[in-house]
C-alpha cells in the first residue's frame, strides 16, 4: 500500500507489546513468521484489534496469489491473524489513534469538507479505474463525471464505474490497482505541489492525500467485509442518518443501520420520486471518517431497477427490527476495529498446502470430453511465471448477463468465453484453459488462479494431478 511520509519503524523489537495500541489502518511490517517465512518482510494494514492485550492482530496484505500459494494457503485469506511478535508499526495513520467521528446534521455530514472530499475520493477512483481499463473518453476529465448525474445513463455508468473501482481496488490482472494507482498519482502531487510552493502544500490537497493514504478506512473499500452492499429496507429518516435494516447482503452483514448522505440527505430524495416508506433499496454504504456513507448509487428491486412497494409483511417485519435495535442500543453507524473478517492463523497447525504433483488418471465419472482435456493438461509442457487467472468479467446476472470471462496471462489475454452461469464449474474451467494452453502451442502454465469461491473447491479437486497448481484470485464482488 502506498503512504505518504510514512518512516520506519524505529523503535525497539516489539517483544509482547499491547496490540491493542494499534488502530485499524495502522502499517505494520511482519516478521519474525516460523511457518510462513514468505510472509516475512511484506507489509500490511491492521484490519481489526483484539479486545485483550496480547491477542492477535488482523493484518490484511494485498493479495498476492503466486505468494499466496507459496505461504500455504490454497484460498488467500482477507485477513492473517498475527502474534504481536510478529508484527512491527511501520506508519501510523493519521492522529496516530481513533478519530472521533464525523459530525452529522440532517442525515449528512455536518461539514461540507467532509462531504467534498468524500465525493472527491470517489470521482477519482472512477476516473482512475476508467484509465486502467483502457475505457472511452467520456470520463477522462472530472468534469466528464459531474456531467453524467445528468442523465440515467450517465448515472448507471457512474454505478459501473464504482462497481469496478472497488472490484479491482487493490490488484488488477495487469497493473496494481486503483488504490494503488491513486495513492501514487495523489503522492506525486503532493509532491509537485510543496516543490512549487516552496514549503507546504495548499490545505485541502494535502488532507485529501493524509485521508487516503494514511487513514483508517479508504485503503480498505476493496474488502467485501469493510463494506455494506446488497438490499436494503429503508425504514425511516432521522436527525442522524437514514434507517436501514440489512440481511445478509452481498458481503454478509447483518443489521439495522444508520446511513449518511454525502451532501444531501438519503430519504427527500426517494420520497420525491412518489416512493413511500419503508422501501427494498439495493445501494452500498462504505466507511468513511467513522461513518457510513451512501456512496451515491442506488437503484429500486423492480423490474430495471425501479421503486416497488415493499410488502406489508415485510415493512413490518423491518419497523419492528428497528424499534428493537434501538432499545438494545445495537444500532450501527460504522464498521470499526475490533471485529473482522475469519483471519487466517499463522504458526499453528491446519496449514493448506498446495500441490503440483503430476501422475495418475483422471478421476471417475466425468464426460468423455472433459477426460480429453484432463489427459491433455497433464501431458502439456509446464511453463515457468506468473499463474493464469481466470477472471469473469463482472460480478452480477444485471451486469454479466451473458457470464463472460477472460483467461489472463499477464499483461496478455489469452482466450475467454462463456459459461452457463455466472459461476463456472470445475469441467467449464478446465475446458476452457486447455483451449488456451492449445492457442499456445501445447504449453500450460504451472499455476492458475479462479475468481470464483464457488468453483475453486470442486476445481482443485477435478485438476489434481494433472501437474497445475489451482489458487484463489480474489475480486472485490465475488
Amino acid at each position: 500500500m502506498a503512504s505518504v511520509g510514512s518512516s520506519p519503524w524505529l523503535g525497539p523489537e516489539p517483544d509482547g507489546f499491547d496490540s491493542r495500541l494499534l488502530s485499524v489502518g495502522a502499517e505494520v511490517e511482519i516478521h519474525g513468521v516460523q511457518s510462513r517465512p514468505i510472509l516475512n518482510g511484506r507489509r500490511g494494514r491492521v484490519l481489526f484489534v483484539p479486545e485483550e492485550a496480547g491477542g492477535r492482530v488482523g493484518v490484511y496484505v494485498v493479495p498476492d496469489p503466486e505468494v499466496w500459494a507459496k505461504a500455504g494457503f490454497n484460498t488467500p485469506p482477507e485477513a492473517i491473524a498475527l502474534r504481536p511478535q510478529n508484527i512491527k508499526p511501520w506508519c501510523w495513520p493519521s492522529g496516530k489513534g481513533p478519530r472521533a467521528p464525523a459530525a452529522v446534521a440532517g442525515g449528512c455530514f455536518a461539514d461540507e469538507a467532509d462531504a467534498r472530499m468524500f465525493s472527491e475520493i470517489l470521482d477519482l477512483a472512477r476516473l482512475f479505474v476508467h484509465e486502467l481499463q483502457g475505457r472511452s473518453d467520456v470520463t477522462k476529465e472530472g468534469g466528464g463525471i459531474h456531467s453524467l448525474r445528468s442523465s440515467p445513463e450517465g448515472l448507471m455508468t457512474i454505478a459501473d464505474l464504482t462497481d469496478d473501482a472497488l472490484l479491482y481496488w487493490d490488484l488488477m490482472p495487469v497493473s496494481p490497482g486503483v488504490f494503488g494507482s491513486m495513492s501514487a498519482s495523489l503522492a506525486a502531487q503532493l509532491q509537485e505541489q510543496r516543490s512549487g510552493a516552496g514549503s507546504s502544500a495548499e490545505p485541502p490537497l494535502r488532507a485529501l492525500v493524509e485521508e487516503v493514504t494514511s487513514g483508517p478506512d479508504v485503503w480498505r473499500w476493496g474488502l467485501p467485509a469493510c463494506r455494506l452492499e446488497g438490499e436494503f429496507i429503508l425504514v425511516e429518516d432521522s436527525d442522524e442518518g437514514a434507517v436501514l435494516v440489512l440481511d445478509g447482503g452481498d458481503t454478509g452483514h447483518s443489521g439495522v443501520y444508520l446511513a449518511l448522505g454525502i451532501a444531501e440527505p438519503i430519504v427527500p430524495k426517494i420520497l420525491q420520486s412518489g416512493a413511500q416508506l419503508p422501501i427494498k433499496l439495493r445501494m452500498r454504504l462504505l466507511p468513511f471518517r467513522g461513518r457510513l456513507v451512501y456512496d451515491g448509487t442506488m437503484m429500486g428491486t423492480g423490474p430495471m431497477g425501479s421503486l416497488a412497494p415493499t410488502p406489508p409483511r415485510v415493512a413490518a417485519r423491518a419497523a419492528e427490527r428497528v424499534a428493537l435495535a434501538r432499545a438494545a442500543g445495537t444500532v450501527i453507524t460504522g464498521l470499526h476495529s475490533t471485529a473482522g473478517p475469519p483471519a487466517a492463523l499463522t504458526d499453528d497447525e491446519g496449514s493448506d498446502n498446495v500441490s503440483a504433483d503430476a501422475g495418475g488418471s483422471p478421476p471417475e465419472g466425468i464426460t468423455s470430453e472433459v477426460r480429453e482435456a484432463w489427459l491433455a493438461l497433464q501431458a502439456a509442457q509446464k511453463m515457468e511465471g506468473p499463474p493464469w487467472t481466470m477472471r469473469r468479467m463482472a460480478y452480477s446476472e444485471n451486469l454479466n448477463r451473458n457470464h463472460l470471462y477472460a483467461w489472463v496471462a499477464a499483461p496478455r489475454m489469452v482466450g475467454g468465453g462463456a459459461t452457463r452461469a455466472l459461476n463456472p464449474t470445475p469441467e467449464e474451467v478446465l475446458l476452457g484453459l486447455v483451449e488456451c494452453v492449445t492457442r499456445s502451442g501445447g504449453r500450460a502454465p504451472k499455476a492458475i488462479n479462479v475468481d470464483s469461491k464457488v468453483a475453486i473447491r470442486g476445481t482443485r479437486a477435478l485438476l489434481r494431478g494433472t501437474g497445475v497448481v489451482v489458487g484463489y484470485y480474489p475480486p472485490g464482488h465475488a
